[in-house]
């Protein structure tokens, strides 16, 4: 039977992404306002590439689960997804190395907003 890690990754950073949009739209922080738009940015073509590479070694995922997750800081988030990401690598990139890759690019422009908005914000 496949993972099913594959398509709640999708889900859960693609939530994410929207949830920073969200937060953009009302932070007083100029500096928190941008690397939340770099990050919904980045988002939904790093998942876009990792589920093509998927499912060109994969096949289709068929189905995403149904997710409701409850909006609070994109740090905390931000945490969790690449904590999620770090226990759920061997299912999502099944030892292919363009998968890793492109989980590694996902992982990196968490890593990249969780600073910016600790550190500069």
């Amino acid at each position: 039977m496949a993972s099913t890690a594959p398509a709640e990754l999708a889900v859960r950073a693609l939530h994410l992404g929207t949830f920073a949009h969200l937060q953009h739209f009302r932070t007083p922080s100029y500096a928190a306002h941008k690397a939340l738009e770099a990050l919904y940015e980045a988002l939904p073509d790093l998942v876009d590439t990792y589920v093509e590479q998927y499912q060109g070694a994969n096949g289709l995922i068929k189905t995403y689960p149904t997710w409701s997750p409850v909006m609070r800081p994109i740090e905390g988030m931000a945490k969790d997804l690449v904590s999620w990401i770090d226990e759920n690598r061997d299912d999502l990139t099944d030892g292919d190395i363009s998968l890793d890759n492109a989980i590694a690019d996902i992982r990196s422009a968490l890593l990249q907003a969780m600073y910016r908005l600790n550190e500069l914000s």
